[in-house]
């Protein structure tokens, strides 16, 4: 959240079970509008063809996120 507090968009990715601990985190640093993209669990298990798989059917929905962080900081 350092990058976001210095104006810095950002989007996290994180899996299934720490999409929680992400919402608790965000909503006690008062950050409730950060972007995130939770990917299924468990990732680090997979084989790299299905991690790049899951790279590439998940990266239009993050690069969405992004540019609309980007474009919600260049309009405050």
């Amino acid at each position: 959240m350092d990058l976001e507090k210095m104006g810095v968009p950002t989007v996290t990715v994180v899996s299934e079970p720490f999409e929680s601990l992400f919402k608790r985190n965000v909503t006690s640093r008062k950050f409730p509008e950060l972007p995130l993209v939770v990917l299924p669990h468990k990732i680090d298990t997979r084989s790299d063809d299905e991690v790049r798989e899951v790279a590439t059917e998940r990266s239009p929905e993050v690069l969405g996120k992004l540019l609309s962080a980007i474009q919600a900081a260049t309009a405050r």
